[in-house]
């Protein structure tokens, strides 16, 4: 009897046991869904809070609202993964980056944005069916041009390195929804070159010569990357491509006069480019000193005179031109009293005529020199030659 009592007491508490636990799953399980359900509660109190915003802007309380639900909601393991919550997300602060009644919270509010739709399309990548993405790509086409805006402040500000990071996302935005915008692509290589990214600047370069892009100096900067990273062969041939589809651009002529005059080479090829210059530049008094330097090289002293007081008559106050012209007589009766010190000391005949020619040409060189050292009075070259002049 005690037995079967024992038996039965031992099973009723089984089964009390059993539906305690079952009671606590159940507590649980309710529990587990009630959080959830409070999260999605708070992605619907920032949409509805949004759309309060948006009927009504003249108070930001509503958005502030919705910042707070959708900042919980996203954090929440149980929402943090939902692309709903981020879409939202990606709205509200796009509409907090361009409101100003609380400029505090507008800041970074661009960057949150732009991350928050990016998240939503990354957590629908492989999803057979994608329902926020959509709507995430055409939010951020209507952020990009407040994006390519900051990207300018900050190029403006001279902040490169910032600004090429809001223009490459106005790219990407871009690529994304499959447009080409080249002057975006431009400003985003300019700023790639500015912040030291060689390798990035190079590559934007070379895609926009690919695609044709009408402007001369994206040839200039190829080139001069190139150049910097030890491909001489090809900064040549950029350059060469350069000056095929803009033989009348004055930047790109330029460079190749001065590449010339700076590598040396071929006289002939100098000449030809710098007289091609001054066609397209007649007033420009540092070609005709580059022609002048010619000419000096070339022995044509005669020429050199010619293209040197060229440069002083387009520009008096230039002082290489003043003291390449002093300098050609100067040399010139420099070379007199060399040979007056090789004269017989019985033909003073030859002597005196050359101490004439020496004494004539110190003479002519005397006031290229003076205006010289007014220009610049520190320049050690001139004093040592007016010293002598002088003596």
């Amino acid at each position: 009897m005690y037995m079967i009592l024992d038996k039965q007491f031992n099973k009723k508490q089984i089964l009390s046991r059993m539906m305690k636990k079952s009671f606590l799953f159940v507590l649980i399980a309710c529990l587990a869904s009630a959080t959830a359900n409070c999260q999605n509660t708070k992605v619907q109190t920032a949409y509805n809070q949004l759309n309060y915003y948006l009927q009504d802007q003249s108070s930001i309380d509503d958005l502030i609202k919705a910042k707070e639900a959708i900042d919980l909601a996203v954090e929440h393991e149980k929402t943090s993964l939902s692309p709903k919550a981020w879409n939202y997300k990606g709205q509200i602060y796009m509409q907090l980056s361009g409101q100003t009644a609380e400029p505090a919270l507008a800041e970074g509010a661009l960057d949150e944005s732009y991350n928050a739709f990016l998240k939503v399309i990354d957590l629908e990548k492989d999803a057979k069916r994608k329902k926020y993405s959509k709507e995430a790509k055409e939010n951020m086409v209507l952020l990009k041009s407040s994006i390519y805006s900051k990207g300018y402040d900050l190029f403006k500000e001279q902040d490169y390195e910032n600004a090429y990071k809001f223009f490459s996302r106005t790219k990407e935005i871009d690529e994304m929804v499959g447009t080409i915008d080249t002057s975006v692509i431009y400003a985003t290589a300019a700023c790639a070159e500015s912040a030291g990214l060689d390798g990035e600047a190079a590559t934007l370069y070379a895609q926009l010569i690919d695609m044709e892009y009408d402007e001369p100096r994206i040839y200039l900067a190829l080139s001069g990357l190139l150049k910097k990273s030890g491909d001489t062969s090809g900064a040549e041939d950029i350059m060469a491509k350069g000056r095929v589809r803009y033989p009348d651009s004055k930047a790109l002529l330029f460079e190749e006069v001065n590449r010339l005059l700076r590598d040396g080479g071929d006289l002939g090829a100098m000449q030809a480019r710098v007289e091609e210059a001054i066609q397209l530049d007649p007033e420009n008094a540092s070609l005709y000193f580059a022609m002048g330097t010619i000419h000096e090289k070339n022995g044509d002293l005669d020429a050199a005179v010619a293209s040197y007081q060229q440069c002083l008559d387009v520009d008096a106050n230039n002082f290489n031109g003043q003291y390449n012209l002093g300098a050609v007589y100067y040399n010139q009766a420099v070379n007199k009293i060399s040979e007056m010190n090789e004269v017989p000391a019985d033909d003073m005949a030859t002597y005196d005529r050359l101490k004439g020619e020496s004494d004539k040409l110190m003479e002519q060189a005397l006031p290229y020199f003076e205006k010289a050292r007014s220009l610049n009075m520190e320049d050690q070259g001139v004093m040592v030659a007016l010293k002598e002049i002088y003596a």
